[in-house]
């Protein structure tokens, strides 16, 4: 190859290079998407869909259940309940979207074992560019005798933290 065969095959090579870091970047640029409610409802839709079926795998992945102290506590317990009081039903009573970033929900969940309780708060947050369903601690008030039957109210604690107290954490 002569000298002049050998600048026009560097040229061409450097030219080619900068055309694949140009759609390289232009392909990055692109795969990051604006806050919307449809991505967050997708996500919402996605855990409940995959609670239903028992496919608790990608419940955990697309959620944050706060009362759980990490990702394999949550699966354990998700697998628990799961074999006693399936969920069967959901119902997204109301959402609020005025802020994309932490959007609002309240759902009510049928189960076989209770039957539909009250609604509860969810919120679909995004956190580094991705969305996932949070869940808070929270507590039902089931029984009828009680002033605060058919009531929610959310809770401080954690399941599964590590010390030398059992399962159940305060964090207050």
């Amino acid at each position: 190859m002569g000298l002049n065969a050998a600048m026009k095959f560097k040229s061409t090579l450097l030219s080619f290079t900068l055309v694949s870091l140009v759609f390289s970047s232009v392909a990055s640029a692109k795969d990051v998407k604006e806050p919307n409610i449809r991505d967050a409802m997708e996500v919402a839709n996605k855990y409940f869909v995959s609670m239903e079926n028992g496919n608790l795998d990608e419940a955990v992945a697309v959620s944050t259940d706060k009362k759980y102290a990490n990702k394999k506590v949550q699966k354990k317990e998700y697998e628990e309940a799961y074999k006693y009081a399936p969920l069967k039903d959901y119902k997204i009573i109301s959402v609020d979207d005025s802020d994309l970033s932490h959007v609002k929900l309240n759902v009510a969940l049928t189960y076989d074992e209770f039957g539909e309780l009250p609604p509860q708060p969810f919120s679909v947050d995004l956190v580094n560019g991705k969305y996932t369903l949070t869940l808070e601690p929270v507590l039902v008030h089931l029984d009828p005798s009680s002033e605060e039957f058919g009531s929610v109210t959310t809770e401080n604690f954690i399941i599964g933290v590590e010390d030398n107290n059992p399962q159940l954490n305060s964090i207050t």
